[in-house]
């Protein structure tokens, strides 16, 4: 399932910016709760990492929470994907010397 689909890729990218999608009806109304939180098209408007986490359809069959600690566990091993950092410097128009060490000790915390 892809919420975006078009052959065309301005009209995919129209559809992106619009949030317009249409989400299938055989998912819970959990997880089409969740999909929606994720593609508002205004950030404020968006699920909180907060409320992602504790989604009901990430938490449900009581199953434990997805924690943010364990997304960065490859990352506190030292496991950083060097080409992930680069384009991250590009596109925040800064160097790799100086986005290296700010990933890094986001890792270590």
């Amino acid at each position: 399932f892809l919420p975006f689909d078009d052959d065309n890729t301005a009209t995919l990218y129209q559809l992106i910016q619009d949030g317009r999608y249409s989400i299938p009806e055989k998912l819970s109304r959990e997880s089409a709760h969740f999909i929606q939180g994720l593609l508002q098209v205004n950030p404020k408007h968006r699920l909180t990492i907060e409320e992602l986490f504790s989604h009901p359809w990430l938490c449900q069959n009581d199953r434990p929470p997805i924690w943010p600690d364990e997304a960065f566990e490859d990352v506190k091993n030292n496991d950083i994907d060097m080409d992930v950092i680069q384009q991250m410097a590009v596109h925040f128009g800064t160097s790799l010397s100086e986005i290296h060490p700010l990933v890094v000790s986001r890792s270590a915390q």
